[in-house]
């Protein structure tokens, strides 16, 4: 009887054993499945966020700041280059002007110009043009002539002149893109410049301009034209 209780006792003793491996395996492995999941979760890619639409600032003076077209043309806005064949493409679509070369002359732009009743109330202000650029530009055609990217000039009769010269340029500047060759994102840059007093100067206009002067393409966004502080005077043109 003894060897038989002994028996038995030495039975239950290697079920036990038994059951307790069982159970470390099954933690072991429940535990690295887990593991196995985390990784895998993270490993997955993360959804990026959809890119939010873009919402243009107000305009202020600007006139037609989305492009807007009139049959074929640009309302507000005229197209122009320098002389000779046609060099220039102009497409607006969705709030965006693109100009893209398309032969050998120099330079081709889109200009706003203010006309002397819209320029009168601001003679004496300072204002600022600013526009959104990007661009995609090449040496296709050579070296550039002039810079691409934002204009102004300013034009009258300066006080004391003789009448029988007529308008003059009183002002003129130019803001280049931030770059000459190559893919150039999406940014704003802005021109800041004083409308000659009437005390000195009369039938003054302005022309604001955005010019490509490289191979490739310009697009443009967003124009603004907006009165600000004289106290401010960065970037102003005399």
């Amino acid at each position: 009887m003894r060897e038989v209780s002994g028996m038995y006792q030495w039975v239950r003793l290697q079920r036990t054993i038994f059951q307790l491996v069982g159970a470390l395996l099954l933690g072991a492995c429940v535990v690295a499945c887990e593991r196995g999941e985390q990784d895998a979760e993270s490993d997955a890619p993360v959804a990026s966020a959809p890119p939010q639409p873009y919402v243009a600032p107000d305009a202020g003076l600007i006139k037609n700041p989305s492009f807007s077209k009139v049959g074929e043309k640009i309302a507000s806005w005229s197209t122009l280059q320098h002389a000779g064949e046609a060099s220039f493409a102009f497409a607006a679509e969705g709030g965006v002007l693109t100009i893209s070369r398309t032969g050998a002359q120099p330079w081709g732009m889109v200009r706003q110009r203010l006309s002397r009743d819209d320029t009168k109330p601001l003679q004496g202000k300072t204002l600022e043009f600013s526009a959104e650029l990007s661009a995609s530009l090449t040496g296709e055609f050579g070296a550039a002539l002039d810079p691409t990217g934002l204009r102004v000039m300013v034009k009258g009769v300066k006080r004391g002149a003789p009448a029988m010269l007529g308008t003059a340029i009183l002002a003129t500047s130019e803001q280049a893109i931030a770059g000459t060759e190559g893919e150039i994102p999406w940014q704003r840059y802005a021109l800041r410049f004083k409308v000659p007093a009437d005390t000195e100067a009369s039938h003054v206009f302005v022309e604001l301009g955005i010019m490509l002067a490289s191979g490739g393409s310009l697009s443009v966004r967003g124009p603004v034209l907006q009165e600000v502080a004289t106290s401010d005077t960065a970037n102003e043109i005399q």
